[in-house]
């Protein structure tokens, strides 16, 4: 019993002890639970704290580096700025973080400064100075080139019908204004402006002008010519004669400028006798008017014969005022039949000839 009851005092003891040690044990645990949630806070604050130190160096540094940066490039007074305030308990820590932070963005910006002012120690290269614009050398003047001739055109020709020889004589007119000239393989016989050529033979009657220039009604000279022509009036005429001047041969070709051109104009064409063989007049060409600029009333007359019709002589005459021409020209026949006159003569010298050698064998016999 005592035991048991000692056993029971003891448990009696021992349950007070139980019953009075839970309160004690839910305090100390309460207290702990405090504290602990003291230290928690007291972290979170303090990591609060850290991040917003750390954050405001950052901004500090940032800042610092942008003025320094401002302040390299174009150096001038910067504004002082306020310090954030802070508390009391926080400034020296906040302080000492905020150096530790602000320590390698200086190191940073130190560096950069130096490397700024070891850039600028360095000797710049000179700029390149503009040369001074040296006076241009007078180019020589060079003369133009002179333009190649252009060839003039190629006149108009064209065919003069001639039913009554056509075997024998042909006619063909080109456009003047001015004249072309004579024909390929001809000889200026007659210009009017110089003697006529040895051996041909001018005769004239009636209204017989040899002049330049114009008179208005009477006379005009042909088209783009300016020197001296011939022009005849009504029942006029100048004949040609060229027999001297081939010495017997006959005309191979004739040709001649003829101004404004009229229907009352007339070319004959004689032969050794003195015989018409064919006549041209103005109105077989293809304009007749008179006109006295126009190039189809103002052209040659180039006409060709054959040996059979044996032209020797040319006449111009006119039914009215006026008929102009000027610069005959003409060809020969070459290897012409010697005339009757011309047999004898040859005879008689092969005659003298003959008897030469003879006297020359005789001479030799009696030797």
């Amino acid at each position: 019993m005592k035991q048991l009851l000692r056993g029971g005092t003891m448990v009696m003891l021992v349950l007070p002890s139980l019953a009075v040690s839970t309160p004690v044990v839910a305090a100390a645990q309460a207290k702990a639970d405090a504290a602990e949630k003291a230290r928690a806070e007291a972290a979170a604050r303090a990591e609060a704290e850290k991040a917003r130190a750390e954050t405001s160096a950052r901004a500090e540094a940032e800042k610092a580096r942008a003025e320094a940066a401002t302040k390299a490039e174009q150096p001038q007074k910067e504004p002082k700025s306020e310090p954030k305030r802070r508390d009391d308990a926080e400034k020296p820590r906040e302080d000492a973080k905020a150096k530790h932070e602000q320590q390698p963005a200086e190191k940073a910006d130190a560096k950069r400064d130096e490397t700024a002012s070891a850039e600028k120690s360095k000797p710049q290269p000179a700029e390149p100075q503009p040369a001074e614009p040296q006076p241009a050398e007078p180019t020589p003047k060079s003369e133009p080139p002179t333009p190649a001739p252009v060839p003039p055109p190629a006149p108009q020709q064209w065919a003069v019908s001639n039913a009554t020889m056509p075997k024998l004589i042909s006619a063909f007119g080109r456009a003047g204004a001015p004249d072309p000239g004579p024909a390929p393989g001809q000889t200026m016989l007659v210009s009017f402006d110089t003697p006529n050529a040895f051996g041909v033979r001018d005769i004239s009657s009636g209204t017989v002008i040899t002049a330049a220039g114009s008179i208005g009604g009477v006379r005009a000279a042909p088209a783009g010519n300016t020197s001296v022509y011939r022009s005849l009036g009504g029942d006029s005429q100048s004949t040609f004669d060229f027999s001297g001047w081939t010495k017997g041969a006959p005309l191979a070709s004739l040709s001649f400028e003829w101004g404004s051109i009229d229907s009352y104009n007339f070319v004959d064409f004689l032969n050794k006798k003195g015989d018409t063989v064919w006549t041209i007049a103005g109105s077989d060409l293809p304009q007749f008017n008179g006109d006295q600029a126009a190039p189809m009333t103002n052209q040659r007359l180039l006409v060709r014969f054959q040996r059979e019709a044996d032209i020797a002589a040319v006449r111009m005459r006119s039914n009215g005022a006026a008929f102009e021409f000027d610069s005959l020209a003409a060809a020969a026949e070459t290897g012409a039949v010697p005339e009757p006159a011309s047999w004898v003569m040859l005879i008689v010298g092969f005659g003298f000839i003959g008897h030469g050698l003879r006297r020359r064998r005789t001479h030799a016999v009696s030797a």
